[in-house]
């Protein structure tokens, strides 16, 4: 269980609990961000970090940390991202997309069958370059005209 609670110097309290679905001793650690914010928080006593717990489920953040406290992969942040998508937004797309995303693998585009690209908008030379706040969803030939490394010549739509 990963407890978070806030307290504003204000007074206004604000209290968040979610579970994290991983069997763990606890350990709290109590931070204050410029004397105005206090952040208590529960997670495992092995993880030294944190800002990120060890393990992921769906619709944990993707760039959590591997079980063994490492940075994942490229590919797994990529599959997690999309294992999130299809958790929290499966009203959006069609069930063979669903099918794929379940999967950690891209939807396909529903007229040139090929799957929509996660683009870096500051780079992967950057603190924690696999954030959500750091990706874009792209096809391919869009992809293309926004990264100077990405080259794309497969099928695409007029005027592309």
């Amino acid at each position: 269980m990963m407890v978070v609670s806030l307290l504003l110097v204000l007074g206004v309290s604000i209290g968040v609990s979610a579970s994290s679905g991983y069997d763990r001793q606890e350990a709290d650690a109590c931070i204050t961000i410029s004397g105005r914010l206090s952040v208590k928080t529960s997670y495992g006593k092995s993880s030294p970090n944190l800002t990120k717990p060890k393990g992921w489920k769906v619709g944990d953040p993707i760039d959590n940390l591997t079980r063994t406290g490492k940075e994942p992969s490229w590919s797994t942040v990529r599959a997690r991202y999309w294992k999130n998508k299809a958790y929290y937004y499966a009203d959006d797309y069609l069930d063979t997309d669903l099918i794929r995303m379940r999967k950690g693998r891209a939807p396909l585009h529903s007229k040139y069958n090929v799957p929509m690209e996660l683009h870096h908008k500051n780079g992967r030379n950057i603190a924690n370059p696999h954030s959500i706040e750091n990706l874009q969803e792209v096809w391919p030939w869009e992809h293309d005209l926004i990264d100077e490394f990405r080259h794309y010549t497969g099928p695409k739509p007029e005027g592309y």
